[in-house]
């Protein structure tokens, strides 16, 4: 297969819009942990790395991901005819990452298996550039933090099953089931940034309130009346974008109210 190829109807102009389509030249900065400077990248990313900016936030609770270059979208890899045919499924990929995190997941899943019957046709140069991304961020998060905390490490090994998937898939000449794998390993890797990981605290503390209804347990009044405000604050931290303050207030809600953080 070659890179000019695409899988569905392609565009005049749809490989110039693929190439830019998804960012290389990546830095990871662990909150919460510890993180060093990386000699390099893979040499399948055809670029290199010599230093990154590390910093440790928040290290007593619960350790986040920032990833500061962009991983790929699914806009980033469709053809210019399904971007202007389908733009309504690409918007919706994009709200399913403002929504609460179940209803993304399940909202993102359903674009995925529905993409065959949508006549969805994806850019293989912007496909073989996504790998290469994706591969790149693994090889960086991996070099930056050992060992990473279990919610990290599960996140980063589904990440690489996936792009495993997606070489695979390439390699049998299914790029369209590549750029799935490929896709579905980016949206693993967004799990461990600091948005995802505020929001499954907030949202873990928020159903356990909502579970406990108006009634404040004899034993910790006021650790439970403590609990909601530091959740209510984690909120306002996450619409605020400020996802430190987030994840601490939301770490100790959860910590104050019982929640079991796998």
């Amino acid at each position: 297969m070659y890179e000019e190829d695409l899988i569905g109807p392609a565009g005049s102009d749809g490989g110039r819009r693929a190439r830019r389509g998804v960012r290389r030249g990546l830095r990871v900065v662990l909150l919460g942990i510890g993180s060093a400077a990386l000699a390099g990248l893979s040499s399948g990313c055809h670029e290199s790395l010599t230093q990154v900016d590390s910093r440790v936030v928040a290290p007593a609770t619960r350790p986040a991901l920032d990833i500061a270059a962009g991983l790929p979208r699914l806009a980033d890899l469709v053809t210019d005819e399904t971007r202007n045919a389908r733009g309504a499924v690409l918007d919706r990929w994009e709200d399913s990452w403002r929504m609460p995190v179940s209803e993304g997941s399940r909202l993102r899943a359903g674009i995925y298996d529905s993409f065959p019957a949508r006549d969805v046709a994806f850019d293989t140069i912007s496909a073989r550039t996504a790998i290469e991304s994706v591969h790149a961020t693994i090889a960086e998060i991996e070099g930056v933090a050992h060992p990473l905390p279990p919610h990290l490490s599960r996140q980063l090994a589904n990440a690489k099953r996936l792009l495993g998937a997606a070489v695979t898939a390439w390699d049998q000449g299914d790029a369209a089931e590549s750029v799935l794998s490929t896709l579905r390993s980016a949206d693993a890797l967004r799990g461990t940034t600091p948005r995802m990981v505020a929001l499954n605290l907030v949202e873990a503390a928020e159903h356990a309130l909502e579970a406990a209804g108006g009634e404040v347990p004899e034993s910790a009044p006021t650790g439970h009346a403590r609990a909601r405000r530091l959740t209510e604050w984690a909120r306002s931290a996450v619409d605020t974008g400020d996802y430190e303050k987030a994840i601490q207030r939301a770490y100790y809600a959860c910590r104050l109210l019982g929640v079991d953080i796998q």
